[in-house]
């Protein structure tokens, strides 16, 4: 009986403790935002309040970086989800076309957004800082397609992926003191940096339409796409499925 009072005391005292079977990924808000929203998009009703809140955070991003342009694609969005949830008559056939809209138009946004990012990066060449954090910028926003790229596109996937690591060592080094100094190699990094954007904006780009598939981001102009690939299930950033509500109740057989 002592022994258990001993036990309860230290449990009460000590902090409480989260255990986390898988860690949550951390994405940067423009791809946590995207993969979320094309999850939400595939649901049924679509939670048009939450598709809106994370085309926001798009729009913001774009919009520091191309004001006129991520106005635009605010406006767009806006126009799609107000075109359904304003009809007179919501149809299935509506809900899906609005749906098939937003996402077209934010695959084609987040693309546009990296392609800035590494266009920044590539002018900001002699301030290593300043095209370090372009870069960075735009190696995680590009991980909104990495999931189904991977799954469909090992070859792309694996392309894209060195030419990422060539575009980090062609920045070069600021040293320490003036010390150890590396100077950038401008001319690998804007011909890596077009290999990528060229993918990106092939597969992604302007000219992307999902067709009458799933509201996924497939590369499927890639000629290393593989069409009957299949794609793991992954759900969107956010989710904890460590939190049960509600809780399962705890019962205890003393004797």
């Amino acid at each position: 009986m002592r022994t258990l009072n001993i036990v309860t005391l230290i449990a009460v005292l000590l902090p409480a403790a989260h255990a986390h079977i898988i860690p949550p990924q951390s994405f940067h808000p423009v791809a946590e935002s995207y993969r979320r929203m094309h999850f939400i998009l595939k649901l049924n009703p679509v939670l048009w309040d939450k598709v809106g809140m994370d085309a926001a955070v798009i729009a913001d991003h774009y919009s520091k970086i191309a004001p006129k342009e991520g106005m635009t694609y605010q406006a767009a969005i806006e126009k799609a989800i107000m075109g359904y949830t304003k009809a007179e008559e919501p149809s299935p056939m509506g809900r899906k076309a609005a749906a098939r809209t937003v996402f077209e138009l934010s695959t084609r946004a987040v693309t546009r957004i990296v392609t800035l990012q590494l266009k920044a990066a590539e002018d900001s060449l002699s301030a290593h800082a300043t095209a370090s954090r372009a870069l960075q910028e735009a190696r995680r926003i590009a991980e909104s397609f990495e999931h189904e790229v991977q799954a469909t596109d090992p070859n792309g996937f694996r392309s894209m992926g060195i030419a990422w690591l060539e575009l980090s060592g062609a920045l070069g080094s600021p040293g320490i003191m003036n010390i150890g100094v590396v100077p950038a190699d401008k001319e690998l990094f804007g011909v890596t940096a077009r290999q990528i954007t060229t993918y990106l904006n092939t597969n992604f780009g302007a000219g992307f339409s999902s067709g009458k598939g799933k509201l996924l981001p497939l590369p499927r102009k890639s000629r290393t796409f593989n069409a009957e690939a299949s794609i793991p299930v992954k759900l969107p950033p956010g989710n904890n499925l460590n939190k049960q509500v509600p809780r399962p109740r705890q019962i205890l057989n003393m004797a």
